[in-house]
């Protein structure tokens, strides 16, 4: 999976995220799912995006469109929130996660996510 960067990358306060690549460990995968409610995305012995370490699986619409609910069910509990990695993180990654999913499935020719 090549590294993208990209100036018109998700601009959110208390971080600079311009890069498609997050380094980080697989406790913070986990606080982020049950946080956010993307266990099976990620998760799933069959089908999760993170099924296989090391290991690459195709993105399609419905990866976008699971961040996207997870986005309105977690502004549904934090009304006014707004996206920071300090004050939301969970929030904040998950529009990182939308910015950069929707980005692949309009720029690649294999849209992917990587798991390293």
């Amino acid at each position: 999976m090549p590294r993208v960067d990209c100036v018109s990358g998700p601009q959110i306060p208390g971080g600079d995220e311009t890069s498609n690549e997050w380094s980080s460990s697989y406790s913070y995968w986990a606080d982020f799912c049950d946080a956010t409610g993307l266990g099976g995305l990620f998760y799933d012995k069959k089908v999760g995006l993170f099924r296989a370490h090391p290991g690459i699986v195709r993105l399609d619409d419905h990866h976008a469109g699971a961040v996207r609910a997870a986005i309105a069910r977690y502004m549904k509990r934090h009304p006014g929130a707004v996206p920071h990695w300090d004050d939301h993180m969970p929030l904040a990654q998950l529009h990182w996660l939308l910015f950069w999913f929707e980005w692949a499935l309009a720029h690649c020719d294999v849209p992917a996510i990587g798991n390293a």
